[in-house]
């Protein structure tokens, strides 16, 4: 199970980032986070980690985590200030995705603010 791509948007201090992970044939070339305190790192490896154990429930029976039980804590505050939703994508080799949709709001208060419609974009073409 391969990650090939990361993307993350408006997480904590991450605005946006999409990293494609480089293969070598069918091998994998190691990744490495490098950066200063509070910039997105344990944020990232709380995603992948995230991904990993819900891509273990889907495809394995014998989880040490009942389908679906699995719980992330998320506040408000990690979505990026000024923004209205955060994003994250885990994509495997095999071509099956973990995303994940934070909202600062129910759909109906974000649309009702002023009569706009809730857009996230780029998402639609993934």
């Amino acid at each position: 199970m391969y990650i090939s791509s990361i993307t993350i948007k408006n997480y904590g201090p991450i605005e946006n980032i999409n990293i494609s992970l480089p293969f070598e044939g069918e091998r994998p070339k190691p990744l490495v986070l490098v950066g200063q305190n509070g910039t997105g790192k344990s944020l990232m490896l709380a995603n992948i980690v995230n991904s990993l154990v819900s891509g273990r429930q889907i495809v394995f029976d014998d989880n040490e985590v009942e389908a679906g039980r699995v719980y992330k804590y998320r506040m408000p505050s990690y979505i990026t200030s000024g923004k209205n939703f955060s994003y994250s994508c885990i994509t495997f080799q095999s071509g099956a995705k973990v995303e994940e949709l934070q909202l600062s709001g129910t759909k109906e208060q974000l649309n009702g603010v002023h009569g706009e419609h809730l857009t996230i974009p780029a998402y639609q073409t993934m």
